[in-house]
């Protein structure tokens, strides 16, 4: 028995029309405004597919309008423009050719870590250096954000997975006009000089040096609970969740208020 259409939700006929739209005339102009809005990510990454091979059979230029990072071409990131108000001022941001070095560079980390994407609709972007710091630093900002009646949503913690690729993330932001700090323990000084003003390094050594002088009961109960590797992210949520955020993040905090002011 045939299954008829309208069973098939409202994400299956928003598809349908989509690409009727998209295969109902060549060589036109296709703007689209937010489609696969009531699709699952990976269908819309299929849809992505599916339309810019479409568009290239018949000949069309493709415009899509999104908030949705599965909507994002990876592979083609000059393609894909930012806009951007501030003071009523709407900017148009685009990432630029670059030595074949940087672009290499830059595609890889797009297609490793899908939260790259997600930056590109945050107001800001905070860049640590590992795992640890990611899983610990939202919750003692969102403690801080809490006391001002703020929200971190707009934020987006990355990981950049080392020291000394602070620089690649930070000139992907740049290009896509998205304000960011890089973050980071004394050991990360070197990579986070190159950031200027941009970088800032807390005076531990590591980031277990800083939970063990701030929160050294949090942290030996995590230890002890969770996993007796201090640079475990599960130990470092576990400890963020347990203490008062620490003060060496104040100028962190007073990044993050910037973003979320009024």
């Amino acid at each position: 028995m045939d299954t008829p259409v309208d069973w098939g939700g409202a994400g299956l006929l928003d598809t349908l029309l989509t690409l009727f739209v998209a295969t109902s005339k060549a060589r036109a102009i296709i703007l689209l405004d937010e489609p696969g809005v009531n699709l699952h990510p990976s269908r819309q990454a299929r849809l992505l597919r599916k339309l810019e091979e479409t568009s290239s059979q018949f000949g069309s230029q493709l415009i899509i309008a999104t908030h949705s990072p599965f909507l994002i071409d990876s592979d083609k990131p000059e393609r894909v423009l930012r806009f951007d108000r501030r003071e009523g001022v709407t900017t148009i941001h685009r990432f630029l050719e670059s030595d074949s070095r940087t672009r290499s560079r830059m595609l890889k980390d797009l297609r490793r870590d899908p939260k790259i994407a997600s930056a590109l609709f945050a107001s800001g972007v905070i860049l640590v250096e590992g795992d640890a710091e990611e899983a610990a630093l939202p919750v003692w900002l969102e403690t801080l954000a809490a006391k001002e009646d703020r929200t971190l949503a707009g934020v987006a913690f990355i990981s950049v997975h080392g020291d000394g690729h602070f620089r690649a993330y930070a000139d992907l932001f740049d290009q896509w006009g998205i304000r960011w700090l890089g973050v980071g323990d004394g050991k990360a000084k070197l990579g986070l000089r190159k950031l200027g003003k941009k970088g800032y390094a807390y005076r531990s050594e590591d980031f277990s040096v800083m939970m063990r002088r701030s929160c050294p009961a949090q942290l030996d109960r995590a230890l002890s609970e969770v996993n007796s590797d201090p640079k475990d992210p599960a130990v470092a949520r576990a400890v963020s969740l347990s203490s008062s955020p620490p003060d060496e993040l104040e100028r962190v905090w007073q990044f993050v208020r910037s973003l979320t002011d009024p």
